[in-house]
């Protein structure tokens, strides 16, 4: 005759095997003849938790605690059903008990710090998981999970060693697979982040999660059959309306045709449509939906109508984000734009500063990208220069990147505060600071910077060209734009109220040149060839561009066309087989170099004849250093800003010998600027002559004050 210790060891080892249904079946013949077998109550409810009956095992480890309250393992897993079903509090408290009990618990430590990483207080999360691992240094769980705290803390290279020390523990651990994946691919280490995602699931094949990162990595790299196939898959495993919305606004990172990219606006289109007309619920946008639509902007497109109808669909699907911050509720701020144009002529009045106090306006710069990038670059200026004591400045930065331009801006700032992923934590922190103006550098481009805007953290809310398109979300005040960079008829292209300064808007340090200059054989290039560089990420290139390059090499013999290779080596492929279609006959001279650093990235433009704005999407940052190097850049200005940035820094400096009606126009000047050496010469003599005018602008700087005063002081007559 079976003992009830044998049978309880015979449905330990079913339930260990995944046999849920014949271990409880067991657990429950157990206490049928031993109805006081604390342990079978304990197990019985473990096995309802794994089952997804929560709220049974609530009941069910309940009792075991009630027949021995001593046993601090009891009370560990009765935190974890309490997470489960999303109560943090209880489940905190069962663990301070198992801690109580046995200090030395390890689990309990590993386990109480999920709870505090759901809420986003990383630091102590990672407190309990050191301590976890204080007590056992083998424990792979509490590896991965500091792993992943550290990750969000921008400790991506330490992540990794975290992940790699659970793995070498235990290698068939599909979620320490899955988690070094998304490090490796935060690292930039996509090629190795699919493998981690295809090891987790070879171990684990019904693993959601892995389907969709390796999903997330996919169409990063460019493989958009690929990406939808996972999210396809990810979605028949675990439906949830985030991933839903974030498989219709899937697009093409480097466009193969103009036929595909009308194909794919319809797509999207017709799936936004048919997701407002239902009902979605999504609790945290940034990690369930991730990405921003970013490659819409790249189509050269009116984008306003389905910039908005996207944020319509975030706002619906989570509530959440319509946080208002106290000091932004109604009674003391409106939460809502005016209507009326902003007059920045003349004197502005003393305004209060902080909500109504007296002192200086405080003012919030946003992104995760204040460091050696371009957004950094662009906004460094402006941070550092606006006048104390009228403005106090708040920089509002994202861990990790912690370069020389990233300190220079943090220097630069009266008070930098680091946000966390959390978007919960990341609002209020920004609540915190009691902002009179919030001032994000660029939205479109990180996911949380993209939904922290749909709060209301301060009474003037505004964004500017770091990603030049209009956001589409509703509580966004102002656009910041340049009368030198605006069409007529321009405010058509903006949910926000379009502010045109007569600056460029930026306050842009002279780039310094390194010397001695890098020479075309450091490149591999030809002394003797005709160089016309487009040294632009992949993405902006359009296929209407493609017409023109062909153009420019068929009429010169000598060129050569000059590009940088693409993050991820599809990208490239996908190029060069648009390339292929479009000029076959000259697709020899298309040369693509590896991605420069810095220094070498200004080498390579000075190297070159010309450089070529391309179509639709042209130079922002590259603009500035090519004419501050004195290298011709011939443009197309488009309809929109994004085409227009290169004629805004051309007007800027009185000089428009470069900017092109047409393409034919645009063929031709590029080939005689390449061809032409004397004509050349004068050109680039011309742009040495007027391109300080883009640098070091004070006048930027005292445009904002007043656009900046201006608006607050209208948001309190309002």
């Amino acid at each position: 005759m079976t003992t009830s210790s044998e049978a309880l060891a015979l449905a330990v080892r079913h339930h260990q095997a995944g046999n849920l249904r014949q271990a409880e079946d067991l657990y429950r013949q157990v206490l049928q003849t031993d109805p006081r077998n604390a342990d079978a109550w304990h197990l019985l409810g473990v096995a309802e938790h794994h089952a997804g009956r929560n709220e049974a095992a609530l009941q069910t480890i309940g009792k075991a605690i009630t027949l021995d309250g001593r046993q601090a393992v009891f009370h560990s897993n009765l935190g974890m059903v309490y997470r489960a079903l999303g109560r943090p509090a209880e489940a905190l408290g069962c663990y301070d008990r198992a801690l109580r009990l046995n200090p030395a618990y390890a689990n309990a430590h590993n386990n109480r710090g999920i709870v505090l990483q759901d809420q986003g207080r990383l630091a102590e999360a990672a407190a309990c998981y050191r301590e976890a691992l204080r007590l056992r240094p083998d424990h792979a769980e509490a590896h991965s999970n500091l792993g992943t705290v550290l990750k969000a803390q921008g400790q991506v290279a330490d992540a990794i060693d975290h992940y790699r020390e659970a793995l070498r523990l235990r290698p068939n651990y599909p979620e320490a697979h899955n988690n070094l994946g998304v490090a490796l691919r935060q690292q930039g280490s996509a090629a190795e982040a699919v493998d981690c995602y295809h090891r987790a699931l070879k171990l684990k094949p019904n693993y959601a999660d892995a389907h969709r990162n390796l999903g997330n990595v996919l169409q990063l790299m460019g493989d958009l059959a690929g990406a939808s196939a996972c999210f396809e898959r990810a979605l028949a495993l675990a439906p949830t309306d985030g991933l839903r919305i974030k498989a219709a606004l899937l697009l093409p990172v480097v466009l193969d045709s103009t036929a595909q990219m009308h194909e794919q606006r319809r797509r999207l289109e017709a799936n936004v449509a048919r997701l407002l007309g239902e009902q979605l619920a999504v609790e945290d946008p940034p990690n369930q939906m991730g990405g921003t639509v970013f490659e819409l902007a790249y189509h050269g497109l009116n984008d306003r109508d389905l910039q908005a109808a996207i944020a319509t669909l975030c706002a619906r699907a989570t509530p959440s984000l319509k946080f208002v911050a106290p000091h932004c509720a109604p009674g003391e701020w409106p939460a809502k734009k005016g209507s009326a144009p902003l007059d920045l002529e003349g004197q502005t009045p003393i305004v209060p500063g902080a909500a109504g106090g007296n002192g200086p306006l405080r003012v919030g710069f946003l992104s995760r990208f204040f460091h050696n990038h371009t957004i950094g670059m662009l906004n460094a200026g402006l941070v550092r220069n606006l006048t104390r004591p009228d403005f106090h400045v708040v920089l509002f930065r994202f861990p990790g990147n912690d370069d020389d331009i990233a300190r220079f801006i943090q220097e630069g700032a009266d008070t930098v505060v680091t946000l966390p992923a959390h978007l919960d934590q990341a609002r209020r922190q920004i609540a915190e600071q009691r902002l009179d103006v919030l001032y994000y550098t660029d939205i479109g481009m990180d996911p949380l910077a993209y939904f922290l805007a749909f709060a209301r953290l301060a009474p003037v809310q505004c964004v500017t060209w770091g990603h030049p398109i209009t956001t589409g979300i509703p509580t966004m005040d102002y656009f910041i734009s340049s009368e030198l960079f605006e069409a007529p008829g321009a405010e058509e292209h903006y949910t926000e109220q379009l502010v045109r300064l007569k600056t460029l808007s930026t306050y842009y340090y002279h780039p310094s040149f390194p010397s001695p200059a890098k020479g075309r054989h450091a490149f591999g290039l030809a002394e003797g060839d005709h160089l016309y560089g487009c040294p632009q990420s992949l993405f902006k290139f359009h296929p209407e561009f493609d017409d023109v390059l062909g153009a420019i090499l068929r009429r010169d013999p000598r060129g050569r066309l000059v590009l940088i290779e693409g993050k991820y080596p599809l990208w490239k492929d996908i190029l060069l087989r648009r390339f292929a279609r479009a000029m076959p006959d000259v697709l020899q001279r298309v040369v693509f170099l590896p991605r420069q650093s810095g220094t070498d990235f200004l080498h390579l433009n000075a190297a070159c004849d010309v450089l070529l704005d391309p179509l639709h999407f042209g130079g922002g940052k590259t603009s500035f250093e090519g004419l501050a190097l004195g290298v011709p850049i011939v443009t197309l200005p488009s309809q929109f800003l994004r085409g227009r940035l290169t004629l805004g820094q051309f007007r800027k400096m009185n000089f428009l010998d470069c900017v092109v009606a047409n393409a034919e126009d645009y063929v031709a000047l590029a080939v005689r600027l390449g061809t032409d050496p004397d004509y050349r010469a004068a050109v680039r003599a011309k742009i040495l002559a007027a391109s300080d005018a883009l640098f070091e602008d004070s006048g930027a700087v005292r445009e904002h004050e007043q656009f900046f005063k201006e608006a607050v002081a209208r948001a309190g007559r309002d």
